[in-house]
């Protein structure tokens, strides 16, 4: 029987989400692999192969966590809020979680193909109907009108955050009040 030695350094799990989303950042879309996971982590290949094993399990992955960071907010400090910002604030939470992985996102952007944009389609479409979720339960009966609107604003800030290298993404900001604000006009 093996002794523990006390003063060895613990073993942290590998990120393999950011380890996946860094190989597509430096190597290329097209060029992501399970196996090529596996090398560059030290992870098994079955591991790699369960846990990520094409381009559209990365985005699916990155897609929830980008939710569960999104709607880490309290009920009360959103009812709090008006309707707009209560979008402003998740939708840019939501950005900021997808900080780490615009890199990765700006190489998809550029050598994707077709259905990988459908796949972030289907993410974006996921997390509007969880805001919408998350502002109906901040102000009971007040739902906010679901659908196009919203996801082409997401969609329009989004290629603003794309873009946007400055430390409190300002651009990004503006680009989303904008586009929220002209939902609000819609509406009216």
């Amino acid at each position: 029987m093996s002794q523990v030695n006390p003063d060895a350094p613990v073993a942290t799990p590998t990120d393999l989400l950011a380890a996946a989303l860094d190989l597509v950042a430096s190597e290329g879309w097209r060029t992501y692999s399970p196996l090529r996971l596996a090398q560059a982590t030290g992870i098994g290949l079955a591991e790699a192969c369960l846990q990520l094993p094409d381009q559209a399990s990365l985005l699916r992955a990155l897609g929830r966590r980008a939710d569960i960071a999104m709607l880490d907010v309290s009920v009360d400090d959103l009812a709090a809020m008006t309707p707009k910002e209560r979008l402003f604030e998740l939708l840019m939470r939501r950005f900021d979680a997808l900080e780490p992985a615009r890199p990765a996102l700006r190489r998809l952007q550029r050598e994707g193909p077709p259905q990988a944009w459908l796949q972030g389609l289907g993410n974006v479409v996921h997390a509007v109907k969880l805001v919408v979720e998350a502002t109906d339960a901040a102000a009971p009966g007040r739902r906010l009108p679901a659908g196009g609107a919203l996801a082409f604003a997401y969609l329009g800030a989004g290629r603003a955050w794309l873009q946007d290298e400055s430390p409190d993404k300002a651009a990004t900001m503006a680009e989303l009040d904008k586009r929220l604000d002209s939902i609000a006009r819609f509406l009216r």
